[in-house]
């Protein structure tokens, strides 16, 4: 058996990170040239000041490295003889008026047998990746082959089989609505699903749903579910100045930090072509690069969860190694907090009754401006929209809000738009941070938050306070990224990112959040 050895693909693990609370709530950024910085700085703002706390020495983080699989290829070689007697006779499209020479004969059956043999190993190919994405692997198998499995990977919650109670079979053609089912399917992808492909027999289930005739549009062209292009940004506002109260706060410092390690230039790396082996050099290169994409995307998720705990709770606290808990509290209405309980709750109400339109209403009232957007985490848009009342009213088709487009079209794989449910956009938000080495969530499960995108949410960020940064004159920084060795037997090569972020939000009762239950 032929074997071989060349780089197909390179696959990074992934999670779903989408920064949504920061693009929609925090789009303003003000980094500071002082320790401590004060709102009143910022046109139109309060007085606010915060304070960057004690330097403490980086922790050393460990190198992202990465697995490589390597795989078999079973080798198929479909093959025809060329028999001079078939040379002699008339081929079945040959003019018995007009016969040929044995010579143009073998030539047509040569070309024949060619593309017989590549009909064969399209269908091995097409075999392949039929089992490839319906189970994620598949088995090669043949004379003289010893059965190998070839297994990328597939998580188990990826491969579903309808049983329990959950067959489409059994449920109600006239009443029941298959949409639910298909969205949570699609929570276990770890990409944007825009595509789903039926047998023939599946897709004769899938329409018989009285849900789906109503929702399936046939029309040609525009697809709006798909339409999501980012219009241009729309020109900011000018703000009043005016006078207020100071707060100070003072921001966590994060230096995420690993060592470049001369041993991982001596090996492959996971995505490094065999046949095209790089010198060390280059890999240390690519080793820093994906060194300090890592830092970045650990700071990035620390201020999305800064960005979603301010608009959850109005506050949150900062927690790390030599760092004393500090909590940064915006002081939010506690009835801008809101519980779900004493019979008010969701699940308790009759689906095909109730309205959770009044509750949402009565909800909006507490916010202190307009609210235009709902942001739901899945169980919690799962259970709003289980009301018929929603299916209903809610409307899916995209329409021409500049606003809402601008924020919300095109958020990316961890953030879904639903519609607009009167004048208010439901977003649902899926999006995950890591910690030690677990997938979170940031949303907790049956949330709710009443917002509005032109909310002021300020992306803050105390001096950078560092020798180097200093003495290259840069202070006031959203980020100050080095890579640098220090000497000695044997010298020892770091990069770290720094950064002293704080989200904060100029009204924290812009926003109401409910639990719901």
């Amino acid at each position: 058996m032929y074997t071989t050895a060349q780089l197909l693909a390179a696959n990074e693990q992934k999670f779903k990170f989408d920064p949504l609370f920061l693009r929609l709530f925090f789009r303003e950024s003000y980094p500071f040239t002082t320790e401590k910085v004060y709102l009143s700085q910022i046109p139109g703002l309060v007085n606010m000041a915060l304070y960057v706390s004690p330097i403490v020495s980086g922790e050393v983080i460990r190198s992202r490295g990465g697995s490589t699989s390597e795989f078999t290829p079973g080798y198929v070689k479909p093959k025809h003889e060329v028999n001079p007697q078939m040379t002699l006779r008339r081929l079945p499209d040959e003019d018995p008026q007009n016969l040929a020479d044995p010579a143009y004969r073998r030539r047509r059956i040569i070309m024949q047998n060619m593309r017989d043999e590549e009909l064969a190993i399209a269908q091995v190919e097409e075999m392949q990746a039929v089992s490839a994405v319906l189970k994620g692997k598949y088995t090669m198998t043949g004379e003289a082959f010893d059965p190998v499995e070839v297994d990328m990977g597939r998580s188990e919650e990826n491969n579903i089989t309808q049983s329990g109670g959950t067959e489409w079979s059994k449920r109600d053609k006239s009443t029941y609505d298959p949409t639910d089912d298909i969205e949570a399917y699609a929570l276990n992808a770890s990409g944007v699903v825009n595509i789903i492909v039926f047998d023939p027999k599946g897709w004769a289930l899938f329409r018989s749903f009285k849900a789906v005739k109503e929702k399936l549009d046939t029309r040609r062209g525009s697809n709006s579910e798909l339409e999501t292009a980012v219009k241009p940004i729309v020109s900011g506002e000018v703000i009043r100045s005016r006078g207020g109260s100071t707060s100070e706060f003072t921001p966590g410092y994060v230096k995420p930090k690993h060592e470049v390690n001369p041993q991982m230039t001596l090996r492959r790396l996971p995505d490094e072509d065999p046949q095209n082996l790089a010198d060390p050099a280059y890999r240390r290169r690519r080793i820093i690069m994906q060194n300090m994409r890592d830092e970045e995307l650990a700071i990035a998720q620390v201020e999305e969860m800064q960005a979603v705990s301010a608009v959850l709770k109005g506050k949150y606290t900062m927690t790390g190694e030599a760092f004393d808990p500090v909590e940064v509290d915006m002081g939010r209405s506690e009835e801008n907090n809101i519980t779900q309980s004493g019979g008010t709750e969701w699940s308790k109400r009759d689906k095909s009754t109730y309205d959770p339109t009044d509750d949402i209403e009565a909800y909006a009232l507490n916010a202190s401006g307009v609210v235009n957007i709902i942001v739901f985490d899945p169980k919690g848009w799962a259970l709003f929209r289980s009301f018929k009342a929603v299916k209903e009213k809610l409307d899916t088709r995209r329409g021409s809000n500049s606003e809402l487009e601008t924020a919300v079209k095109d958020l990316g794989k961890a953030v879904s738009y639903k519609g607009m449910y009167g004048d208010v956009a439901i977003v649902v938000y899926s999006g995950q941070y890591v910690e030690n080495g677990v997938k979170k969530n940031f949303l907790p499960d049956n949330t709710m938050v009443l917002g509005n995108t032109q909310a002021r949410g300020l992306r803050t960020y105390g001096c950078i306070q560092d020798a180097d940064a200093q003495r290259e004159g840069i202070n006031a920084s959203a980020r100050y990224p080095k890579n640098w060795v220090t000497t000695g037997d044997p010298a020892r090569e770091f990069t770290m990112i720094q950064s002293a972020p704080l989200m904060l939000l100029a009204d924290p009762d812009e926003f109401v959040s409910v639990q719901l239950a």
